[in-house]
């Protein structure tokens, strides 16, 4: 298990979420299921893993629908 910073569009702050992939502790984190393609409408989660120094670009996940 890895250690990911997880930020919801909704709202301001990072949480971090336990899991083993990315795209695992963004839908811990939003609550339902997210695709990795879409467009600016449907970005709903920001995540980075933890780790030092942070990779500059954070991997998106979108709304499915």
């Amino acid at each position: 298990m890895s250690t990911f910073q997880v930020r919801l569009l909704s709202e301001g702050d990072y949480q971090k979420v336990e899991a083993s992939i990315a795209k695992e502790a963004a839908e811990k984190h939003y609550g339902g299921e997210l695709s990795e393609v879409g467009n600016n409408h449907q970005l709903r989660v920001l995540v980075h893993k933890m780790m030092w120094p942070r990779a500059p670009s954070p991997i998106l996940f979108y709304d499915r629908n």
